[in-house]
Parts: structure tokens; sequence; C-alpha cells
């Protein structure tokens, strides 16, 4: 473990209850931060790309492909005006989620590149798609948020 030279941080036992950042599990910063005998607990947490400290927190393959199944999900498609509609890059290029993604506008780009760069990060690995290509709007048609063509 490392801290800068002017940090008030002189031991791990200062970091108790203040969230740190790992790369992931198999990361010798995820050993380190558990101590030399593991005694100190670290608590996983979810991702959120705001906030303070938001960002990558240890989360596995699996967890990360449910956080983002979940923002980009049958739920998030519903709309009730044409405003709400919006077009989102997926991460098909190795990553989770397709092409791209018709959704709410509650959902934005770097919750999607958060998600996904913890996947990069977690080594997961995932499917190549050939994408067509990406419509240039959305909009809301009968209580669904559609791809318009034009």
């Amino acid at each position: 473990m490392a801290v800068k030279p002017d940090s008030p941080v002189k031991s791990l036992a200062e970091l108790k209850g203040k969230q740190i950042g790992i790369r992931n599990q198999g990361d010798t910063g995820y050993f380190g931060a558990r101590g030399p005998d593991g005694r100190f607990d670290l608590e996983r947490q979810r991702i959120g790309s705001g906030g303070a400290g938001g960002g990558l927190v240890m989360l596995t393959c699996e967890e990360i492909t449910d956080e983002y199944e979940a923002l980009v999900g049958p739920t998030s498609q519903s709309c009730d005006a044409t405003d709400l509609c919006q077009v989102l890059e997926g991460h098909c290029y190795g990553g989770p989620g397709g092409c791209f993604h018709i959704g709410k506008s509650s959902v934005t780009q770097a919750d999607l590149d958060t998600l996904y760069a913890a996947w990069q990060a977690e080594g997961c690995m995932g499917p190549v798609c050939d994408c067509m290509p990406t419509p240039p709007s959305a909009g809301c048609e009968m209580g669904m948020c559609v791809p318009h063509q034009s």
C-alpha cells in the first residue's frame, strides 16, 4: 500500500471506515488492504458513477453484468413522454450489453461506461457483436422507447 508523502494516513488501521478504490480482488492492493494477516474486513459496495467516492469498487463479473442489465433492461425502456428516450452506446466489443441501448434519460452514458470500466478491470470476458448502425435518435411510442432512423 502507498500514500502520498504529505498524506495524514500513516497506517492501514487509519483507513477503517473509509472508502478506498481497489482495481479487483486479485490485485495486490486488495491483499495489502486486508492487512498482513487478513484482519481488516473489506466490505464490497455497488458501483456508482456520481457522488462522493463513487467509482469502481470490487464487483464480480456476474455482479457487473447484473448492474448493467438493470440499467438497460425492460424497465428502462418504458416511457410517458418523447423527451424521456435516448440512444446510448453499448459495449458489445467484448463487454456486457449490446451494440446500443434505447431507454429513458435517467440512465447516462457515464453509468454504462463506469460498468464497462469495472468489467475490464476485473478481466471479464464477453461476446463480441457485429453491430448494425446506431440509430440517430429515439422517441416514446405507445409507452416504450423506440429507435428513430431519421
